[in-house]
């Protein structure tokens, strides 16, 4: 008889001695255990059992043989709870670590993708450099061709001598693809200006820690282009962009040269981004210097730092702070390009210029095409200069020869406003402060305060408009059945101390003087200035007041609407409204306003500015 294998499982740790016995007990196990789940015979006569204890937490496996014999074969442990709660962690984790996986797979694509994108951009760009630079080398070869096509250029300003420094880029940030497309187009400008015959000198620099003279004031284009070509990148690159050196550089080269300082021009080209650029100033200085709006982070701030933790913000205002005192005597056009990651600084760029008109963007791809813009930019003819206004499609006719150096309210600032203690700020001075209006040449930054001796008197909500429109200052004042008049005074004070300044030589304009429909008459009154400049055809009439003051009055009507917008490019009828008045060594400027009787209530508004185009387009009073 062959052998039989009885499994049999049971509640308790004890063992059963004989096949015999328990085949002898089967039925009565089965029929008194309530325990039993589960019970077979086999065809041998052993026991094939499944007990369960229902006190027991386990089960035992038992072989049973025909012969008797048993055997434990294992034990099926039911799991604890400490064990579930660590099946269910492990479950968790296992889950976690699937998503980890996933996440980090679409992590891997999406930087596959951008590198991807990138590799393919810097192809394009180098491809696009190489085309340009292939087209500024042709245009700077042929010089015959250069001063046949720029020879009719030399009109107006242009038609009498300039000396022009020009300064390149030569810090890291150009990168070894940019820069001989840099000097080439250098180069081209040179052979441009040069190509006049007009008279016009250049001279070059480049700059990166420090500025370095390539060549002095020369007119010989060949010998000029030479000197520049002759640079390799890798001998003149450095980690710094210092704007500040370029300035104080070109300032020392101007100082030799006879011309008057008008005709001084200098030509920067850069990626605008200013770097380690306050190695001439110290510490506190530089804590001094005010945050000019286009160095200010998104809070309004400019104590923020690099990636690598650099005080970016402090060396955007040092170089800013050194422009505006270089450009208080002479004039300087930026041209920004490209740096090595496809980037440019231009509102640093602007701030840097001039004036915001003498910044030209520019990638290196369409830098010839910006060649034209350059060199007849600095030599701009008034008679075919042509600007509209922001609100209207009437072309400009009164167009201003060349920026205000003096008095800038286009970069300026409010800082405090609540004129008269009429708000619209609920307390402080009660004055209008515009911040950083001019930089005179020892460094000086300098504020205007705007301040009345009692009286003032804005329209029901009107005051929330005081301050500036753009690059205009506004004051409100109400038009009422008694009319309305408020003595100001308009102060020059130390931005850093707030002690009073000099203005050796300033313009101060009012623009937009009209009336109401039928009344309210607007009137400025003065005295202290050295000339004044009118329209033509101006609209002002010009008496003497009582107390030997000059008044201006206006004597058509207008509206808001047709409000002067930029005063050095002014409308036939905006320019009928403006005077500009020449101060000489003047630290505040005195004037009445006033408003004559109105059949209703409302508000008006008197705009002034610093340069306005009618002392260039129009008539000595």
């Amino acid at each position: 008889m062959s052998a039989c294998v009885v499994v049999l499982l049971v509640g308790s740790s004890s063992v059963f001695g004989a096949a015999g016995e328990v085949a002898a007990t089967q039925r009565s196990m089965i029929r008194e255990e309530p325990s039993v789940s589960s019970a077979e015979v086999s065809p041998e006569g052993a026991v094939l059992s499944s007990v369960t204890a229902s006190l027991s937490t386990s089960k035992e496996a038992l072989a049973v043989s025909s012969s008797g014999e048993v055997a434990v074969l294992g034990v099926a442990a039911k799991p604890s709870k400490a064990e579930k709660r660590a099946a269910r962690k492990a479950k968790r984790q296992a889950s976690r670590q699937v998503a980890r996986s996933a996440k980090k797979s679409v992590r891997k694509a999406s930087r596959e993708a951008v590198r991807s994108s990138r590799k393919s951009e810097r192809k394009a760009s180098r491809q696009a450099a190489r085309k340009a630079e292939r087209k500024l080398k042709r245009a700077a070869q042929p010089p015959k061709a250069a001063k046949k096509t720029t020879a009719k250029a030399a009109s107006g300003e242009c038609a009498e001598p300039h000396d022009f420094v020009i300064g390149i880029d030569a810090s890291n940030s150009i990168g070894f693809k940019h820069w001989p497309v840099e000097v080439s187009f250098a180069n081209s400008v040179i052979a441009e200006l040069l190509g006049m015959n007009a008279g016009h000198r250049v001279a070059t620099y480049y700059f990166a820690g420090v500025a370095t003279q390539v060549s002095d004031f020369s007119n010989d284009a060949a010998a000029l282009q030479s000197a520049l070509s002759a640079l390799e990148y890798k001998d003149v690159k450095f980690g710094a962009t210092n704007h500040p050196a370029g300035f104080i550089l070109s300032e020392e080269l101007f100082g030799a040269s006879p011309l008057a300082d008008k005709k001084k021009i200098h030509l920067l080209i850069t990626d605008g981004q200013p770097w380690k650029s306050c190695k001439h100033l110290s510490e506190a200085q530089v804590a001094a210097l005010p945050c000019t709006p286009a160095c200010q982070n998104g809070k309004g701030s400019c104590d923020y730092l690099s990636k690598k933790g650099k005080p970016t913000g402090a060396y955007c205002k040092c170089a800013v702070h050194t422009a505006d005192s270089f450009n208080s005597k002479y004039v300087t056009y930026t041209v920004g390009v490209l740096n090595k990651n496809g980037r440019t600084g231009e509102g640093k760029l602007m701030a840097m210029a001039t004036s915001p008109e003498f910044y030209m963007p520019a990638s290196f791809e369409d830098l010839p095409s910006v060649l034209t813009d350059v060199t007849l930019g600095v030599c701009k003819d008034p008679a075919t200069t042509t600007t509209s206004t922001t609100t209207t499609t009437e072309v400009s006719v009164c167009d201003s020869l060349g920026p205000d150096q003096h008095l800038r309210l286009d970069r300026a600032t409010v800082i405090q406003n609540n004129l008269g203690g009429q708000g619209p700020a609920s307390g402080g001075p009660e004055v209008i402060r515009y911040s950083d209006v001019a930089t005179l040449a020892d460094g000086t930054v300098v504020d205007l305060v705007v301040s009345s001796g009692g009286g003032y008197k804005p329209f029901e909500g009107q005051v929330v408009s005081n301050g500036l429109s753009g690059a205009v200052g506004l004051i409100g004042m109400e038009a009422s059945e008694d009319g309305n008049a408020v003595d100001l005074d308009f102060s020059f004070v130390s931005s850093s101390s707030g002690l009073p300044v000099e203005m050796e030589a300033i313009d101060f304009s009012i623009l937009d003087a009209d009336t109401g429909l039928t009344s309210a008459q607007e009137s400025v009154t003065v005295s202290g200035f050295d000339s004044f400049y009118v329209s033509k055809a101006t609209e002002l009439q010009v008496s003497t007041a009582p107390d030997g003051r000059t008044t201006f009055t206006a004597t058509q009507s207008g509206h808001r609407g047709d409000n002067a917008r930029d005063p050095l490019h002014l409308t036939e009828q905006e320019a009928k409204r403006s005077v500009n008045f020449v101060f000489t060594t003047v630290s505040k400027i005195s004037m009445t306003l006033a408003v004559s009787n109105s059949a209703w209530v409302y508000g008006r508004d008197f705009l002034f500015s610093g340069k306005s185009a009618v002392k260039d387009c129009g008539v000595l009073g």
